[in-house]
Parts: structure tokens; C-alpha cells; sequence
């Protein structure tokens, strides 16, 4: 009869991307690599979003996002 067995492998690293103004990114990142979560920023320029809008998620069932 087979046994179950595991493989021991290294923990995956976690990463995360923030999309916020300068000093709110900065606070953001430094969360995050206090718990241990590789984060950086990302340049919000390179998000085509209108100023004064909110980008929605594509499956958030308002219709197609503007």
C-alpha cells in the first residue's frame, strides 16, 4: 500500500506590488517587509485611470469597468 509523503522545499517568498502616493507607499511597504512580505512600489503612471476616479476590479458585477 503507497504511503503519503511530503517533500520539505523552502517556503515560498511572498511579493507584493503598492500602488500609492509616495509617503503612503513608503508606510505600505514598510508594513509589509516588517512581516516579512517583499514589497515595492510601482509607478501609478503606468495605470491609465482619469483623475478623480476609482479603478474597479473587473468582477466586481457593476458592468464592464470605464
Amino acid at each position: 500500500m503507497a504511503q503519503a509523503r511530503s517533500v520539505a522545499s523552502a517556503p515560498a517568498t511572498m511579493r507584493v506590488q503598492v500602488i500609492a502616493p509616495a509617503p503612503l507607499g513608503a508606510t505600505a511597504v514598510a508594513a509589509l517587509r516588517a512581516r516579512g512580505i517583499d514589497a515595492r512600489v510601482t509607478d501609478a503612471s503606468a495605470f491609465d485611470v482619469a483623475p478623480g476616479t476609482r479603478p474597479r476590479a473587473a468582477n466586481d458585477g457593476r458592468g464592464a469597468a470605464t
